[in-house]
This record gives C-alpha cells, structure tokens and sequence, in this order.
C-alpha cells in the first residue's frame, strides 16, 4: 500500500514538472524531459503491478479500493499527456489492469470505468475515448439489476459527449455506443430518449464532418434500442424532412442540409428491416415525441 502510494504522489508532482517549466526556470534538475517521462513509466508500471497483485486484490481493503480509484483516475489522466511514450505506457497498464479486474473483481472496474466517464466534460479527450471503449466491451456483462443504475449516473455524460468538440472523441462513438445502448437502451425512458436525441441532432449541422456523421449513428443506435424503435424512426424522419423544408433556401445551411440527408439515408436503412412495423406505427407529427406508445414531450 505505501509503494502504491507513493508512486501516486511521485506521478502527481511530476504532473507538474513539465519541459516547459524547467526552460522557463533554467533549472539544473535531474528531472529532464527525458528522466521525467521515463520515471512517470516506471511508476505507471508499479501501479499496475502492484494493483494486479493477487495479495492486494484479495485482500477486499477499503484503503485498496480508495487506491484503485486513485490509480484508475491517474491512469486515464496520463492518456492525455504530450508524450507519446507515456501516454502508450498508461494505455498498456489499463489494458494489463482491466485484464486483471475484470476477472476478479467484474462490478469494481465498470465502476471505476463509469466515474471516468462520468467525469464528462471535465476529462481529457483520449481518457474519455479510453474509457468508453473500455466500458463498452464490459457492457454485456452488466449485471441485470445494474443495468438502470448504470444509465442514471451516466445519463448526464452521454448528453454532454455530443457537445464534445474534439473529433477524437467522436470517430468511433457510434461503436462504442452500439455496444452499451444494446444493453442500456430499453431501460432508458421516454424523457431520456428525447433528451438523447436532442442532443445529438443539434450535431446535424456541426462544423465537422465527422461528427455530424458520427452524430447520425449515434441518433440511429439510440433509436434502434429504445423501448419503441419504429415510433422514435418515424419522428426522426419527420423531423428530418421538416428541417430541409425549412432551411433548404438558406444559404448558409448547406451542414445542415447535408448532416440531416446523412440522418435519412441511415434511418431508410434501418427501416428496410422493419418497414411493416414503421408504416403501421402511429405518431402526431404536430406533438414530436408524443405518442400513443408514451413518448414524453416534456
């Protein structure tokens, strides 16, 4: 536990011993650039090593678990360093981590995962991907009677992502979010759905091409395992052909245009699979997201 610690406390300061600080000091330190990545290596090794450690893991201490928060959070917090050695270091010893974990203590690092994601938009880029990816491969193996929990604490996060800027986060979200709405999706409610959708669809005319296509996919994933896919399909087009009726003589709404053409093309595929359930779904299209199935409009 002291080593553990101490390596936590040696990875803090030189959090803030940066290349930078020591050309502006002019300081004859033994922490170069050099030294100063190679020892937050080796003390992102020790981390893990001693965090893997079959003693430490079955010891079930509460000073462990605070650790293993600690340790978690510094991990991820590395993922966004400047140096690339680092940052595959912190990288290899999550992977080495969860390996590890996931095999002896399942629930404790979804948990873990899921404060990171949590975190959300006070987390580094590349830490909340890390995450994200990570969780999603853990989320069919949600325990049933965590699923809903674990949508409440991460529902604020999953609103917030969409408004992410950086397009690193969103260039395989829709992978990520294809594995955890299939476990997630029917559990969320009508309100939630709507929130999820709005989200993302203020994305349709981003800047970035990506992630307006990333958006899209997200919006049809989150359709698709919702408690009534056909009915949220039908409100999407709709949605979709209001929009481009409204703005396609504007000049300035070209990203618009193409974000929601993109959104269309994706639901028509959607629904070729289920074309007989979204002809017969019915919907107000003057009250979006109201419907006969109890899709809240508030």
């Amino acid at each position: 536990m002291d080593k553990l610690s101490k390596s936590l406390e040696v990875l803090k300061l030189l959090s803030t011993t940066t290349s930078e600080t020591l050309v502006a000091n002019n300081e004859k330190s033994r922490f170069d650039p050099t030294s100063i990545s190679k020892e937050k290596i080796h003390h992102l090794n020790n981390i893990t090593e001693l965090l893997c450690s079959s003693s430490l893991i079955k010891s079930n201490n509460e000073n462990y678990f605070k650790l293993l928060t600690a340790s978690v959070e510094t991990l991820f917090t590395t993922c966004d360093e400047n140096d690339y050695d680092v940052r595959l270091a912190a990288e290899e010893n999550l992977n080495k981590l969860v390996k590890n974990l996931k095999e002896a203590n399942l629930t404790r690092i979804q948990v873990e995962l899921h404060r990171i994601i949590k975190r959300n938009p006070n987390v580094g880029p590349r830490a909340l991907k890390g995450a994200l990816w990570r969780f999603a491969e853990l989320a069919s193996v949600i325990h049933p009677k965590k699923i809903r929990p674990f949508f409440e604490h991460l529902s604020a996060a999953f609103y917030s992502i969409a408004a992410r800027p950086e397009d690193i986060v969103h260039e395989k979200l829709s992978e990520y979010y294809e594995l955890i709405f299939r476990i997630l999706g029917r559990s969320i409610n009508d309100k939630e759905i709507k929130e999820l959708l709005l989200a993302y669809l203020a994305n349709m005319s981003h800047e970035s091409a990506l992630i307006r296509r990333s958006s899209a996919a997200c919006i049809i994933i989150i359709c698709r395992y919702s408690r009534y896919p056909m009915v949220i399909a039908r409100f999407l087009m709709t949605n979709a052909i209001d929009q481009l009726l409204e703005h396609h003589s504007e000049n300035d709404s070209t990203r618009l245009i193409i974000g929601y053409l993109g959104l269309i093309k994706n639901l028509i595929q959607l629904l070729g699979i289920n074309i007989e359930e979204f002809q017969s779904s019915s919907i107000n299209i003057q009250q979006p997201l109201n419907t006969s199935k109890n899709i809240d409009s508030n």
